[in-house]
């Protein structure tokens, strides 16, 4: 039986593209490029080794794969969406670099790897994660067995699982360069849970050692008081667009959320990141 991963089809439908770009070619492209980087790809881990690759996931920013090599391991591959600028990818792959240095929650890329208006970056992959968002009833995760599905938190799990988030976001905060995390998607995929967390109780401390982050889009230079200000305005806020020209250019931090955060969450997120610092 093939294994429950993620979304089990791929097709255009998953593609996101400008108004001069057809589905249909970029769909061509991408394969291309996919049989580019396995022929040309100087990845240790993959080099002189059979593997198979399979699409997963997709966000606004890019495709999801998961490679499964001939000895059972597995790998994420992450290439931009045809929309999406490959040096946005680059600067991904830097970012979750240097944050994963000193932030065992964040997702450490392995390899990154780029031709023509393409590119990916490979990292280790989270076996059947569970992908945290928001629908437009509130917070949950998508599951990927049975079937891919949406399961919505009950509320004490949602402000557990709330809290986590935020104390993670404040624990990433750069004092020294005065920078932090910005265009997070809280309710859209940026934190993922290990699947051994639906079998234990759900609490701070279990909620902090399943959780990771697997997405650093970008950083905004900051004074952490003026950053903590802006995770108390922007979290209660649902800022949800269907439509990337429709983004409100004032959200910094709290990207394309379908739900709100309470402001007890919050500021209880805020007091559990400034402990965990």
């Amino acid at each position: 039986m093939k294994e429950k991963l993620g979304i089990d089809i791929y097709s255009e439908l998953f593609l996101d593209v400008n108004d001069d770009q057809d589905k249909t070619n970029e769909l061509i492209f991408t394969q291309n490029f996919i049989l580019d980087f396995i022929q040309n790809n100087n990845f240790k881990e993959l080099r002189n080794k059979k593997y198979d690759y399979r699409f997963i996931n997709y966000g606004d920013t890019e495709l999801v794969f998961v490679i499964k090599t001939e000895e059972g391991k597995y790998y994420t591959m992450l290439i931009n969406q045809p929309s999406t600028k490959k040096e946005l990818v680059k600067d991904e792959y830097y970012n979750l670099s240097k944050l994963s240095k000193t932030n065992n929650f964040v997702i450490k890329p392995l390899y990154y790897f780029e031709k023509d208006d393409k590119s990916l970056y490979i990292t280790p992959y989270v076996y059947q994660a569970r992908c945290i968002a928001s629908s437009s009833k509130g917070f949950g995760a998508y599951v990927p067995e049975p079937v891919y599905h949406f399961r919505e938190f009950d509320e004490e799990e949602r402000k557990i699982i709330n809290k986590v988030m935020v104390a993670n976001i404040v624990k990433l905060y750069n004092e020294k360069e005065s920078l932090g995390l910005s265009d997070i998607k809280f309710g859209g995929g940026d934190f993922i849970l290990e699947k051994e967390y639906d079998n234990e109780s759900k609490t701070i401390d279990n909620t902090l050692k399943r959780m990771k982050l697997i997405a650093a889009r970008s950083q905004i230079k900051i004074s952490f008081e003026d950053y903590l200000n802006l995770l108390r305005k922007e979290l209660v806020m649902r800022t949800y667009y269907s439509n990337k020209k429709y983004r409100d250019k004032n959200v910094l931090l709290n990207l394309k959320s379908r739900a709100p955060m309470t402001k007890e969450e919050v500021e209880e997120g805020i007091a559990l990141g400034l402990k965990i610092r």
